[in-house]
């Protein structure tokens, strides 16, 4: 019973306490430098992705090793990235082109060019009825062996790309269906 007494007290000072005006404004206080020091964990880099040629590279994607912190270049090939302070090295990478690592040491801004992968660049890819470069697509890009192809003996091409490319699937009439 006397237990019930002193909570019933304490309850009581508590809510006297809390509708003053001062432990408010602390307590504000307070809450504010918490939530300063939590974001001043980050820090922002930024900068601008070119290829050999000195044409920016749109779509390239910047991340900070070791985190999950990414993004993309806009059209001009700019970006901007919060990262953890603990974050040491950038890793650039886009179609086409070899992926760069980075060090940040105390600089925020970055220009880097990348260098072109002329190996995969010059093979022509078939898009339904038209053909494409490599290097033009930028979606995702599924790549048969024509000589694994022409090793099965098949009825059609259709029925030889049967389980060759992910996400691909031949109907009973011959026709090609993306799933």
């Amino acid at each position: 019973m006397q237990v019930l007494k002193i909570i019933q007290l304490i309850h009581k000072q508590l809510t006297m306490l809390l509708k003053s005006t001062t432990v408010r404004l602390w307590l504000a206080t307070c809450l504010f430098l918490i939530s300063s020091v939590a974001t001043a964990q980050q820090k922002t880099v930024s900068g601008r992705i070119i290829g050999d040629d000195g044409k920016p590279i749109a779509g390239a994607t910047i991340s900070a090793k070791g985190s999950n912190a990414a993004t993309q270049t806009n059209e001009e090939g700019a970006f901007s990235l919060s990262i953890p302070n603990n974050s040491n090295t950038l890793v650039i990478s886009s179609v086409g082109f070899q992926q760069q690592e980075v060090t940040i040491g105390s600089q925020s801004s970055f220009n880097v060019s990348l260098k072109t992968l002329t190996s995969s660049l010059s093979e022509v890819v078939v898009t339904g009825y038209s053909t494409q470069r490599r290097k033009d697509i930028t979606g995702s890009v599924a790549v048969v062996d024509v000589n694994s192809l022409r090793q099965i003996p098949t009825g059609s091409v259709a029925q030889s790309l049967q389980g060759k490319a992910a996400g691909v699937t031949v109907l009973s009439s011959g026709q090609l269906a993306a799933l």
